[in-house]
């Protein structure tokens, strides 16, 4: 899979999309892990580049907006203003690299933000923003 961080960068021009991933950090009752959904990321990214290898994947981002959780042992989060600005740094950032991004959660808590912020940013720094919610590899 082309991981950006296993990338060189004149391996880069051969590619104009890339896939920004959230999962979270947070409890799922006493017999799932805390990483589960990072860990259905991985699997929907493995299935991704099985029908696409010219997307690039950045970095998941694995601590999102996970609040509702709050009080739970190792439940981790940040704010939604805290991701949003996040998404706007990142796309900004890869900008002169992409020209397509394509924001994917599987975790519910972070749907308004990255839905909100493909609504109010189409395109960004000439980069087009699509945005989809994915709760199984299977979906």
């Amino acid at each position: 899979m082309p991981y950006l961080k296993n990338l060189k960068t004149t391996e880069l021009k051969k590619y104009s999309k890339a896939i920004l991933p959230f999962g979270a950090t947070e409890q799922h009752g006493p017999f799932l892990p805390l990483g589960t959904d990072s860990l259905v990321m991985e699997g929907i990214l493995e299935r991704i580049n099985a029908l696409d290898k010219n997307i690039v994947i950045l970095p998941t981002l694995e601590i999102t907006c996970s609040r509702e959780h709050d009080g739970f042992v190792g439940t981790a989060w940040i704010s939604e203003q805290t991701l949003y600005s996040y998404i706007k740094d990142v796309v900004e950032s890869v900008s002169d690299t992409f020209s397509q991004i394509y924001l994917l959660t599987t975790h519910g808590g972070n749907v308004q933000t990255l839905s909100n912020f493909a609504k109010e940013f189409p395109s960004y720094k000439g980069v087009k923003i699509y945005y989809r919610y994915r709760s199984s590899p299977n979906r």
